[in-house]
């Protein structure tokens, strides 16, 4: 008998998208609350460009199941790249609440701190645009955000 999650999880690793989707509904159907199933489902939303989709997927997974730190993850990645920031860090503090020790989460909080401190400091240079520590601040950062963006994320 063949198990539906490592037929998922083969489509998945040969990038048959379109097929694991189906697979994962079809399963959802009879098992809506397998929570594997379901983070897949948002994955492959994430994959066809639907972050709408994939942000309820995480989101529900949350609040069934707030053991579970992946979720708290991935939808902290959709918070942060529609550019809300304080929930992304809500988003990442709470997978780290329920795995201290997970490097990704820790990671995307800091980029998320990085963002939310340049926010912050253009706020504070628009009140007092005479201000040089502002202004060196923001050039740090900046010169961070550079260096950032020439090597991504995996």
């Amino acid at each position: 008998m063949a198990d539906p999650h490592e037929d998922v999880l083969k489509l998945l690793k040969q990038d048959l998208t379109e097929q694991a989707f189906v697979m994962v509904n079809a399963y959802l159907q009879d098992h809506p609350q397998d929570p594997q199933m379901r983070f897949w489902q948002g994955n492959l939303w994430v994959k066809k460009g639907v972050s709408n989709k994939a942000s309820e997927v995480f989101l529900r997974l949350t609040q069934d199941y707030p053991e579970l730190s992946e979720p708290y993850n991935n939808l902290g990645i959709l918070q942060f790249q529609a550019g809300d920031f304080l929930s992304a860090k809500s988003s990442f503090e709470s997978a780290l609440k329920v795995q201290p020790d997970f490097v990704n989460a820790m990671e995307n909080l800091g980029d998320t701190y990085l963002l939310l401190a340049r926010s912050t400091l253009d706020q504070a240079k628009e009140l007092d645009p005479k201000s040089t520590s502002t202004k060196y601040k923001l050039e740090l950062i900046h010169q961070m955000l550079s260096e950032w963006s020439k090597h991504p994320k995996k």
